[in-house]
């Protein structure tokens, strides 16, 4: 099959991505740059303990992934203090608001605080996903 332009292209990879029945988003952006078609597929047993978590809003932004990627996961025994944390992030984007970023991956419970003062993040169920197609 011979296509002359990209919008020719996108109509047969949106039948062979829903043929497979993942979730199917057009025009989706990341990181990198803008995705015509993008395909995943859950996986329900990871989802689900998301859910038993109560985590049920984005985690955010990217810089709000990188900040939760440094957080030990409570599964692992580990915790850190928060200004230990604020030492790794000194000189970054984060130092002005690492306390709002803070707050908001605990009200949305994907950090959990510590008596002692330290944080732990409440995850287990990454990745989400089976599998994901990009275009």
């Amino acid at each position: 099959m011979f296509f002359q332009r990209e919008r020719e292209m996108a109509e047969p990879v949106r039948h062979w991505l829903r043929r497979q029945h993942p979730q199917v988003k057009e025009e989706f952006g990341l990181p990198w740059g803008i995705c015509d078609l993008v395909g995943l597929s859950f996986s329900e047993c990871q989802v689900a303990k998301r859910l038993s978590f109560r985590q049920y809003r984005p985690i955010g932004p990217m810089h709000r992934v990188e900040l939760l990627r440094h957080i030990p996961d409570q599964e692992s025994g580990s915790a850190i203090t928060f200004r230990r944390l604020q030492k790794t992030w000194r000189g970054t984007a984060f130092t002005p608001s690492l306390e709002d970023e803070l707050r908001t991956l605990i009200a949305s419970r994907f950090v959990v605080p510590k008596r002692s003062g330290s944080l732990q993040k409440l995850n287990g169920w990454a990745p989400m996903h089976e599998r994901i197609v990009g275009r």
